[in-house]
């Protein structure tokens, strides 16, 4: 975690992507990746290396196990830094159970907030919603590997 000139906590800037597209996508996968990480092998390519959700980063003598991605063929999502009811982290694009509804994460007008499937927005946009209801979502999956929920 990060604090800012006045010592305030700021938070952390985490991100995933869906790669899906592309010559070298064998089959759509989730990978996160961080800012700083840039890329491996291919310097002002604009390529970022990533690792596959579940995976951790592991060093090696001639680089680590992160896998060079033109993010072009990716969807990026931002995490919220909010967690659901079981300490999972909500991120954009995660679909999230709110008692009998299921309700999309999106970044809208500025903040994070939740719309419903039926593309209405739950409330008006303000960053409220996860703050206030966030632990008592649970994400049940997301927007990409799991359509059939919208």
């Amino acid at each position: 975690m990060v604090a800012n000139n006045e010592g305030e906590k700021m938070r952390e800037l985490k991100f995933r992507a869906w790669y899906h597209k592309g010559t070298y996508c064998k089959e759509p996968k989730m990978y996160w990746f961080d800012l700083m990480w840039g890329n491996t092998s291919q310097q002002g390519s604009g390529w970022i290396g990533m690792l596959p959700i579940g995976e951790t980063r592991k060093y090696r003598m001639m680089g680590d196990n992160r896998k060079q991605i033109d993010p072009d063929d990716c969807e990026i999502m931002q995490f919220t830094d909010y967690q659901d009811m079981n300490g999972v982290g909500i991120c954009e694009g995660d679909l999230v159970q709110d008692g009998q509804y299921i309700k999309e994460i999106v970044f809208h007008k500025g903040v994070f907030t939740v719309k419903n499937t039926d593309s209405r927005f739950a409330l008006p946009a303000s960053g409220d919603y996860l703050r206030v209801y966030g632990h008592s979502l649970e994400v049940v999956g997301n927007i990409y590997e799991n359509p059939e929920l919208l």
